[in-house]
């Protein structure tokens, strides 16, 4: 049975941890399948191909409106999504 000397730990304070984020409107295809849970390369291809066709995304809801992301993708990478 292992103890863990709790003095060794050190607690982390969750202001000082940065995410990584991802810009919709500007990242490429190969970030894009990097950087969101969940997303593939096709996915990856749909977002771009979605914000050529239709212009830059408003909102980082409007992501669900491309082919391969629903709610559930959407819930995993809600915290790094942004649109600038």
């Amino acid at each position: 049975r292992t103890h863990w000397n709790s003095s060794n730990l050190t607690p982390v304070d969750p202001v000082s941890v940065e995410v990584a984020t991802i810009n919709i409107n500007t990242a490429s295809v190969q970030d894009l399948a990097d950087g969101l849970k969940g997303v593939g390369i096709k996915t990856a291809e749909a977002i771009v191909d979605h914000r050529d066709e239709l212009g830059s995304f408003s909102s980082a809801e409007e992501i669900m409106d491309v082919s391969g992301i629903g709610e559930i993708t959407f819930a995993l990478n809600k915290d790094i999504i942004v649109v600038e």
